[in-house]
């Protein structure tokens, strides 16, 4: 839901971008979205593929990627031809997919099974035996200095 966010973040900014430096932003922020929201998806894809064949999951999310960016394209060309407020109404229309898109995977169900913490000390209980406690200090002194 974050890459979500990020990216109706970043279609904000280009609907609204009035110079260079806001394009820059939107870009930038639409780079982190799809980068982030690439590998989630992936691995997502991979868990409810299961342990039969993780090859299926990276070639269905290579496919979607290349098949989206062919798609965006497509239609923003059509749009820039054909529709009246070339410059604005891609990115309405990006707005609103990616609402329809956060709601479908808002209600998509997880794949991880949350266990139950486990209860006791969560730091590593590190010690030496008594009669190793007087050595250690000249031992790290010695590794330190490697004349002992």
């Amino acid at each position: 839901m974050i890459a979500m966010a990020i990216a109706i973040v970043s279609a904000v900014v280009f609907l609204f971008a009035r110079g260079v430096a806001a394009l820059y932003a939107g870009r930038i922020l639409s780079g982190l979205a799809i980068g982030i929201g690439a590998g989630t998806a992936t691995a997502w894809l991979a868990e409810l593929v299961g342990r039969q064949d993780k090859s299926r999951a990276t070639v269905i999310a290579t496919s979607a990627n290349f098949l989206g960016l062919g798609v965006g394209a497509l239609m923003s060309g059509v749009l820039a031809e054909y529709a009246s407020s070339p410059l604005r109404l891609p990115f309405i229309l990006y707005l609103l997919i990616l609402a329809v898109i956060s709601a479908l995977v808002w209600f998509t169900r997880e794949t991880v099974v949350r266990r139950e913490m486990v209860k006791g000390p969560t730091e590593p209980a590190a010690a030496l035996p008594m009669r190793k406690r007087r050595a250690a200090p000249r031992a790290a002194f010695c590794l330190n200095i490697r004349k002992c």
